[in-house]
């Protein structure tokens, strides 16, 4: 009988083990991710501040919105006539921006910064001009 208990502990001894070697290695790679959304959300900003003045950022109400996990990229947001807008820069536009609405379907890759610029501009002008006096 104690052959049995012997070998129930080894079993439990094992598992915790094994279980406290998978809780430490979930734990690094939570920080690792962590790490790599902070990358990409600092070279998200400086891309979006050297595309975009931060007054038109601020006049769109330009949103950032940081991933929930490293298989999503930044973007930011831009509410216009109910419709959210969604701007990306990044590898999966062939480092291009991207302009989406919250349908995910893709209205325009953008090649040039100035046309992006252009772009956010003509918004801003027509969201502007639909805005009632009070």
């Amino acid at each position: 009988m104690t052959h049995k208990i012997d070998l129930e502990q080894a079993i439990t001894t094992v598992y915790e083990f094994y279980t406290a070697q998978l809780k430490a290695k979930e734990e690094t790679l939570r920080k690792q991710e962590e790490q790599l959304i902070d990358e990409l959300m600092q070279s998200f900003k400086l891309k979006l501040d050297t595309a975009i003045p931060t007054d038109y950022q601020q006049a769109m109400e330009l949103s950032i919105v940081r991933p929930k996990s490293s298989n999503y990229y930044p973007h930011a947001s831009i509410e216009y006539r109910s419709v959210t807008f969604i701007l990306e820069y990044g590898p999966f536009s062939g480092g291009e921006w991207g302009l989406r609405t919250n349908s995910e379907a893709y209205l325009a890759h953008i090649r040039s910064e100035d046309l992006l610029n252009e772009l956010l501009v003509r918004m801003w002008k027509i969201r502007d001009s639909q805005v009632q006096p009070l």
